[in-house]
């Protein structure tokens, strides 16, 4: 099978474009201990998610991609996993807010346990509504949006 150049520029650019966006989301995403991982993690985690969502990603445009298209391309996708990440963050941290002012006026303020993303003691029905809100996301099909 011989190797196409043009075949192997669209899929790079797919790969960085991908990557673009998965990176940024990767950052800001509100996943349990993943804050508290080293940074290479992290890293190694965005680039295997983006390996893996290059083949599917969009074609390149008719025109191919010329080095402009390429940086507007990765800002789009970079913006867009960052918007993505970012309004998952917020709807996680109302939910600990949420929780936080229902558990002040019931007693369960004093009623602590651990807390595996803070790695702190937290109280009950903040740690209860924040593995809620983590459910909701994936059985809304929250994961699948991007």
């Amino acid at each position: 099978m011989p190797v196409d150049a043009a075949a192997w520029t669209e899929l790079a650019c797919g790969f960085v474009a991908a990557l673009s966006r998965v990176g940024i989301m990767v950052l800001f995403i509100p996943v349990p201990g993943l804050k508290s991982g080293p940074d290479l993690a992290r890293l190694v985690l965005a680039v295997c998610l983006a390996l893996c969502l290059a083949p599917v990603w969009p074609a390149a445009p008719a025109g191919g991609w010329s080095p402009g298209a390429m940086a507007v391309a990765a800002l789009a996708d970079a913006a867009y996993g960052a918007g993505c990440g970012l309004a998952a963050a917020f709807l996680l941290e109302s939910f600990l807010i949420a929780a936080q002012l229902i558990g002040l006026p019931a007693g369960f303020s004093f009623a602590s346990t651990f807390d595996p993303s803070s790695h702190a003691d937290s109280p009950v029905l903040q740690v209860l509504l924040q593995i809620t809100a983590g459910l909701l996301f994936f059985a809304a099909g929250m994961h699948h949006e991007t």
